[in-house]
């Protein structure tokens, strides 16, 4: 008796998981790297920064394609999320690319406060372009699974983001469940 899940029921249930993975990465931020000297511990506080704020994006833009009237609406501000976080991956990736070069300049310089902070950067970037790959792959597959996407994608040609995926630890918000 289970109709099949519509656009605005899959929203809901990605902003709660959304919500979810931000309480996570909220509780991932000890603020102990920088005071015990841990580069360790800074790395993860510095990532799990970047990826509050990425979910925290998706979850306003979520509840404001929420709000809107039509589903033809909703599916619209849907697809405009997922180019955005695309591009967002695709510009993290051109940085990541070029700070690399400039790192390494850096080591064979021997300038290590120099390579410290470029180091923080990358790993931003890095944190940047693995929670908007996993985010916009995820609005894809909520798209995909509408029947409004294939005409929306007839209207706007969304970029697609090029470069190798590289291996990720952004938990992703699809969690597949076996019974």
């Amino acid at each position: 008796m289970s109709s099949a899940p519509t656009l605005h029921s899959r929203l809901r249930v990605l902003v709660a998981k959304t919500f979810r993975a931000s309480q996570l990465y909220s509780s991932m931020r000890t603020g102990r790297g920088e005071s015990s000297g841990n580069l360790g511990e800074i790395a993860n506080d510095v990532r799990a920064g970047v990826w509050y704020k990425v979910h925290a994006e998706l979850q306003s833009g979520l509840n404001d394609a929420l709000e809107l009237g039509s589903a033809a609406q909703t599916a619209n501000k849907v697809l405009q999320l997922k180019q955005h976080f695309e591009k967002m991956a695709i510009d993290a990736q051109h940085i990541i690319e070029r700070g690399s070069e400039r790192l390494v300049q850096s080591v064979h310089r021997q300038e290590f406060s120099t390579t410290f902070k470029a180091s923080l950067e990358l790993i931003k970037c890095k944190a940047k372009m693995q929670a908007s790959r996993v985010i916009a792959d995820e609005l894809d597959s909520i798209l995909n699974s509408t029947k409004i996407s294939a005409q929306l994608e007839s209207v706007f040609e969304p970029e697609t983001p090029s470069g190798s995926d590289s291996a990720s630890n952004v938990i992703p918000l699809r969690r597949r469940v076996s019974r």
